[in-house]
């Protein structure tokens, strides 16, 4: 996915139709309660430049193993303790993420947004707000 996000044909064919924001926009990404006129105006808010960066980021990311690394280290040593809540639309979670991150992180709390896509605090805000309240006040 990152190597064909990254890739310099994905980004020059983007930055030309702005794919990724039309996607992003709809109801199956962060548009699901805009309006028509909030779709347009998120589209309209992202020119070509922002539409390469995107992509380069998704480049860079492919390429971040020393990050990787560090973020590992972090994530089974100083942070292996903390408390942790994740959350995850119903129909996103392609790479099987939340089971990974139960398995590092026995204790975990883990919130699964019904009918919930790749924004989920998109797809149910309240349902996503309350989860992280009431996250942060058993926490401290």
């Amino acid at each position: 996915m990152l190597a064909a996000m990254g890739s310099a044909p994905v980004r020059e064919l983007d930055a030309a139709i702005n794919a990724l924001a039309r996607a992003t926009s709809t109801r199956f990404g962060a548009g699901r309660h805009w309006s028509r006129a909030d779709r347009a105006a998120f589209r309209a808010g992202i020119d070509a430049p922002a539409r390469r960066a995107w992509h380069a980021y998704f480049r860079d990311a492919r390429r971040a193993h020393a990050l990787y690394t560090d973020v590992d280290a972090a994530l089974r040593g100083g942070l292996a303790d903390r408390p942790l809540l994740t959350i995850f639309g119903q129909f996103n979670d392609p790479l099987r993420f939340q089971p990974r991150w139960k398995e590092l992180f026995p204790t975990a709390r883990q919130l699964q947004v019904r009918r919930g896509n790749h924004f989920p605090m998109c797809d149910d805000p309240d349902l996503v707000a309350g989860a992280l309240t009431s996250f942060v006040q058993r926490s401290t």
